[in-house]
């Protein structure tokens, strides 16, 4: 599968998307990596490896071992009713969860060659 199939596969699971815990496994046999916020202060990583990070009022990181900076906004300005905003310095695809029919989050998938891992 690449990259746009699994992202449009992900694309629209509603708030908490406990789907994509499920989904973990198919996204690292793939060689991707979901980024995407959760509640108000975590972000959240599945696929090639697990991870969370505090992330209260948004957060800048790095991640993999080439250094991918990802900013994860908080209640993004320029799109209402959105509580995550999730931008990556990378090629990637975007792809929605959702929370009563609006945009909760705009989460990101990376392919483990950006990462280097």
């Amino acid at each position: 599968m690449d990259i746009k199939e699994f992202a449009k596969k992900i694309d629209g699971f509603e708030y908490p998307a406990h789907q994509l815990d499920k989904i973990s496994d198919e996204a690292k046999e793939n060689g991707f990596l979901i980024i995407y916020g959760m509640s108000d202060d975590l972000v959240e990583m599945r696929g090639l490896f697990i991870d969370e990070i505090d992330a209260y009022n948004g957060i800048k990181t790095k991640v993999g071992t080439s250094g991918v900076a990802v900013n994860a906004i908080w209640s993004p300005k320029d799109k209402p009713n959105t509580s995550w905003d999730i931008q990556v310095d990378c090629p990637h695809e975007k792809f929605t969860i959702v929370d009563d029919g609006d945009v909760y989050c705009i989460g990101a998938v990376v392919h483990k060659s950006s990462l280097n891992v």
